[in-house]
């Protein structure tokens, strides 16, 4: 019977931690500056810098570092936790009895 019982995990990385890997492998990680609107579309938008990734599939599109990195976290939870849990890895989690 499946549980319905669900917890959250945080997990805290800094943009050094997603620009370092994502350059690693080829992207390109830049300061872009974008376009927000805070206070509603009648007022004019505001222009920050934000870190962004280049999209490698001929769009060249600057994406968020923030919803990129969301993906490959979540990507890799499921690497983590269900594709092939280390048996041996999780038992010595726990502290050895003192017997």
């Amino acid at each position: 019977m499946k549980s319905s019982f669900s917890f959250e995990i945080p997990i805290i990385f800094d943009a050094e931690n997603f620009i370092s890997i994502f350059r690693e492998i080829g992207l390109t990680v830049d300061r872009v500056v974008k376009e927000y609107f805070f206070d509603g579309e009648e007022n004019p938008p505001e222009k920050i810098p934000m870190w962004c990734v280049q999209n490698p599939n001929n769009t060249n599109d600057w994406i968020l570092l923030q919803e990129i990195a969301e993906k490959y976290v979540e990507l890799k939870k499921y690497e983590l936790f269900f594709d092939n849990p280390d048996k041996l890895k999780i038992y010595n989690l726990f502290n050895k009895s003192a017997s």
